[in-house]
């Protein structure tokens, strides 16, 4: 909580206001889709689970999401969230 709160402290919120979301088409997609895992946690107020689960499987993506957690996984559920990156680039056929 105490890293939560310099991180909100110190937030500067129009710093975001010059990004602009640039999603991926289905095309840069599929380079991907064996090589990455979209992590998302169930509460995110940003997205629609549902739809984010629909989109993935249509598009064949590997993804893992977590329940009761928001948009900020990594804050949130931090140690469970390292521990799946480092499992996951340690297991990973990278090439």
């Amino acid at each position: 909580m105490e890293h939560y709160y310099w991180l909100l402290k110190g937030f500067n919120n129009t710093s975001m206001a010059n990004h602009k979301i640039i999603f991926f088409t289905e095309e840069q997609l599929s380079m991907i889709q064996d090589k990455a895992t979209f992590l998302c946690g169930e509460s995110d107020p940003l997205g629609d689970t549902s739809k984010l689960k629909a989109k993935m499987q249509r598009l064949n993506m590997q993804y893992r999401t977590f329940k009761g957690v928001g948009h900020g996984i990594n804050h949130e559920i931090s140690k469970e969230i390292n521990k799946f990156i480092i499992d996951y680039f340690s297991y990973a056929n990278i090439s």
